[in-house]
């Protein structure tokens, strides 16, 4: 038989696609294409899952290529995660903005016609013209004019008004901090802008997300494309590549011209990869200097809850509302603490931090699903970070030691939701050594000016913003994996940031002493 092209269905709810999938071959019952579906979370709720998605793909490719519908939200970050996951790959994979009911009914009847991937996508995008004749919807648009459709091979995009092309120069290339401080250049301005990663190929993303800015994986010597449409769109290019050329305010390491500058300094002896996650029997150095004393452990956060009921349509608006008013008590505690604090670093680690409680790809899409799936807006929010965290990890590198802070951002959301206190330092006069499981970069930042001598973490890496805050503060830090779960308050202990060490110090060892040297 002939190979067609592959249909995938994504959909939060399994019971939706599999209904969609069973009008769809109805059409086509004889012979239909090969189709696969991606529905619902692992335990049978709504939502939506990278690794199934990838799966899907995987199942139903073929040298004709696959067509990937999505039903919303955060089935169109899984989709695309899914795309990051499978690398490259000898067919194309398509996805479309085609709408679900119609689109997935007119691909399968024209990939069983055997026509070629960019037909197949394109009768999907036009799927709705049908319906609107007949309606006569003034409002609605043919799938070639909606922004973003990659749908049709004929779609032709206004031309933005006003492009550039810069190379990053300084050492890290756009990670978190100066993420921020383009995300916060962007938001100013009255234009659409987009940046694609011209070196790696990806992108386009949307400027004003930190975590669409943040998948770009744009380091050192890569060249960006910033694009803008709209009234401000030349000063808002103007400014982005300003701040590009100016390297964020960081060491440079490649020159404009794209020669190499410099070296990117490394903590010595330390692989940041290997750090992330130690075994038991693995302790890793992240910030320098020598502390004793008595331990105060820091509580963990309670997971999300795995399952909340449905909300009826006519409770959605107002949970919408307290989604928002948890965002901005959320961000807006970031703020103050970035504000309050007298070290730079420390303040332009929590400002990123804040952007990423605000990032729109986090905070619209929980919104969308709360109100077009009644999501409680726990599970939306924590559906809504999954992918970008999963994002974060499959980056690898520096990108990947800042999983913990989407994560941090999403149980303080979730805190708020729920009415309950975020886990935080207990307070305490006398000095003493925190030890905590998997802190957030907020937590180690309301260490300033408190009696904390030292920091012992479970998980964590030298490039991690929970190593760079203590750095800041001057806190001798180690990663001490499962050995974190041997200690308890009160027990004295002994901190050796440089070599990496943790000892439990014997009864008549000093009780409070740090050494920064």
């Amino acid at each position: 038989m002939t190979a067609r092209v592959g249909i995938v269905v994504v959909s939060h709810s399994a019971a939706l696609a599999d209904a969609v999938v069973d009008l769809a071959t109805q059409m086509v019952a004889d012979d239909p294409p090969p189709i696969a579906v991606a529905g619902g979370a692992d335990d049978g709720g709504l939502g939506t899952d990278a690794m199934a998605v990838l799966g899907a793909i995987e199942s139903v490719a073929s040298e004709r290529g696959v067509l990937v519908v999505m039903d919303l939200g955060s089935a169109v970050l899984s989709a695309e995660m899914a795309l990051e996951f499978l690398g490259e790959v000898d067919y194309r994979v398509q996805l479309t903005s085609a709408a679900m009911v119609e689109g997935v009914v007119a691909a399968v009847v024209q990939a069983a016609l055997g026509s070629d991937l960019d037909t197949v996508a394109a009768e999907a995008g036009r799927a709705l013209a049908a319906k609107r004749d007949h309606v006569g919807d003034a409002t609605g648009h043919d799938a070639e004019s909606l922004p973003g459709n990659a749908a049709a091979a004929d779609v032709q995009e206004p031309a933005p008004d006003a492009v550039v092309e810069v190379g990053l120069v300084n050492e890290h290339g756009l990670h978190a901090r100066p993420a921020a401080a383009f995300v916060r250049e962007a938001a100013r301005h009255d234009a659409t802008i987009t940046v694609t990663n011209v070196t790696t190929g990806a992108g386009p993303g949307a400027a004003n997300s930190l975590s669409a800015i943040a998948r770009l994986g744009a380091e050192p010597g890569h060249v960006l494309r910033i694009e803008a449409s709209g009234a401000d769109a030349v000063d808002a290019v103007d400014a982005l590549q300003a701040m590009v050329d100016e390297g964020f305010g960081e060491r440079r390491v490649v020159d404009v011209d794209g020669t190499e500058a410099g070296t990117v300094p490394h903590q010595a002896g330390v692989d940041a990869a290997a750090a992330v996650d130690p075994d038991a029997s693995s302790m890793v150095g992240i910030a320098p200097g020598r502390a004793i004393g008595p331990v105060l452990r820091m509580v963990s956060s309670a997971p999300p809850p795995s399952e909340l009921p449905t909300l009826p349509p006519d409770e959605r608006e107002e949970a919408v509302a307290r989604l928002h008013d948890a965002v901005d008590s959320v961000a807006g505690h970031l703020e103050q603490l970035a504000e309050e604090s007298d070290h730079h670093d420390v303040a332009a680690v929590i400002t990123a931090t804040a952007g990423l409680a605000r990032d729109p790809a986090i905070v619209d899409v929980a919104a969308t699903s709360v109100r077009e799936s009644g999501m409680d807006p726990v599970m939306a929010v924590v559906a809504a970070v999954a992918p970008v965290a999963e994002a974060f990890t499959a980056r690898g590198g520096l990108m990947a030691s800042r999983r913990r802070d989407v994560e941090d951002v999403r149980d303080r959301i979730v805190a708020h939701l729920l009415g309950s206190r975020m886990p935080a330092v207990p307070s305490r006069a006398d000095p003493f050594v925190l030890v905590a499981r998997d802190p957030g970069p907020a937590d180690v930042a309301a260490l300033a000016g408190s009696g904390c001598l030292g920091l012992v973490v479970g998980r964590g890496s030298p490039d991690a913003h929970v190593a760079i805050i203590a750095r800041a503060l001057g806190l001798p830090a180690v990663v001490a994996g499962d050995r974190v779960d041997a200690v308890d308050d009160g027990d004295v202990v002994f901190v050796d940031g440089e070599r990496g060490e943790l000892w439990v110090s014997p009864s008549g060892a000093p009780v409070a002493a740090t050494d920064n040297s």
